[in-house]
């Protein structure tokens, strides 16, 4: 049988995320120039900007995802602690 979900599954999800974000966003520092190839060299550049700019999606995308699933941990232990503070106060007879 299944365990279910458990909030920890946020966190396994959430550290890759991040951890590509912080990659992707290293390589910038890392760019290579323009490289010369002659009458190519504008197309290489175009396309090199273009990359560049995919790259900086993904980056952000993978920084977000990781941001949310953070966020709907932070959420699902509100939500869990509020639960358990609910259930915790004794029951009053009626009357």
């Amino acid at each position: 049988m299944a365990e279910g979900f458990r909030v920890d599954d946020l966190n396994r999800l959430a550290k890759p995320l991040a951890e590509g974000a912080q990659n992707l966003a290293d390589l910038a520092t890392d760019a290579p120039t323009i490289p010369n190839a002659g009458d190519s060299t504008g197309i290489v550049a175009s396309a090199l900007v273009v990359l560049s700019g995919v790259v900086g999606k993904v980056t952000m995308a993978a920084a977000n995802s990781a941001d949310d699933a953070q966020a709907a941990q932070n959420s699902y232990d509100a939500a869990d602690q509020a639960a358990g503070d609910e259930l915790a106060v004794p029951c009053r007879e009626i009357g």
